[in-house]
Order: structure tokens, then C-alpha cells, then sequence
């Protein structure tokens, strides 16, 4: 009579290593996006306070827009380019 021997639930993984995996040499540009992102979320979050200021990318005339409308000066020329910049967001 045969028996049968029991080999558990054992997963086998290829013997490859993680930069010779098909997704890691096809998304490799994706991965390090990705990688950035979560690298300057968190000098942002646990950072001081202002350290990204410089690298922020935001132009002259939206933050000038921006500033008047929050001192409740704003004139139909920063609403609409705040309008603008949402339009482009939406």
C-alpha cells in the first residue's frame, strides 16, 4: 500500500533576487517615484517645520492671488486666477 507523506502548506518562492523580478526591471522608474513621494512625505511630516519651503513649486502670481483673497482684498483679477488654477485641478 503507498503512503502518502504530509509536506505542510509551504509556499516556494523562485530563487531570484528582488532586481532580477519581472515587475522591479519593467517598473523600475514607477518604483522610484514612488519611492521619492514617500521619501519627501516624510521630511515633510517629520522634518522641522519649513524645511520644504524652497523646493515648492508654485507660481509668483497664484501665491500673490492667494495672499490677497485670504487679507479679504482680493480683486476680480486674483479670483480669477485662482479660478484658473482650480479649473486646471479639476
Amino acid at each position: 500500500m503507498h503512503s502518502r507523506q504530509y509536506r505542510g502548506c509551504r509556499l516556494r518562492f523562485s530563487p531570484m533576487n528582488w532586481y532580477q523580478h519581472k515587475v522591479v526591471r519593467k517598473q523600475w522608474l514607477l518604483l522610484l517615484t514612488i519611492l521619492v513621494m514617500c521619501l519627501i512625505l516624510g521630511l515633510q511630516t517629520f522634518g522641522p517645520d519649513g524645511a520644504d519651503e524652497r523646493f515648492m513649486v508654485v507660481p509668483k502670481e497664484i501665491t500673490t492671488s492667494w495672499q490677497a483673497v485670504l487679507s479679504g482684498k482680493a480683486t476680480i483679477n486674483d479670483v480669477s486666477t485662482l479660478s484658473t488654477l482650480d479649473s486646471c485641478c479639476m
